[in-house]
């Protein structure tokens, strides 16, 4: 019962933190900038135990995202397995430096036998620093 209320937990943090890298947050990995919308994709996919370092590497170094950061650590340990599924993304408005990027996407997370799966829809709200796109806040989309 204590791992059901830990993925609980996890999946109502998910829904407030959004999150959402080895090369560095809005890289690729050799140094190249990733768009707003691959940023996105890459931040939810390195949400799991064993990437939790990269997705926060992904986010804009606030006070705010690191509570969330420390969060997520804590309630992060009871789960066995994560699955993040991409279904879409859309590119709502970007500029030099600031970029909108809307997100829906499928959770399954798994704990001590115990699976919840779940769908949301979010916008993200990212910028620019230092030629990298961070995400600063997120935001579900009420349908």
């Amino acid at each position: 019962m204590k791992k059901m209320a830990v993925l609980v937990g996890l999946v109502m943090l998910l829904a407030l933190a959004g999150v959402v890298g080895c090369g560095g947050g809005g890289s690729d990995g050799s140094g190249n900038a990733l768009s707003p919308e691959d940023t996105v994709k890459s931040c939810l996919e390195a949400l799991a135990p064993e990437t939790l370092d990269k997705w926060f590497s992904y986010l804009v170094d606030n006070e705010g995202n690191r509570e969330s950061y420390e969060d997520v650590k804590r309630n992060i340990d009871g789960v066995d397995s994560m699955e993040i599924s991409i279904m879409k993304t859309k590119l709502v408005e970007q500029t030099t430096d600031e970029a909108i990027v809307e997100v829906s996407y499928d959770t399954k997370f798994n704990a001590g036998g115990n699976t919840i799966e779940n769908s949301f829809k979010e916008r993200f709200f990212l910028v620019q620093s230092d030629g990298k796109w961070l995400i600063e806040n997120n935001e579900e989309i009420e349908e």
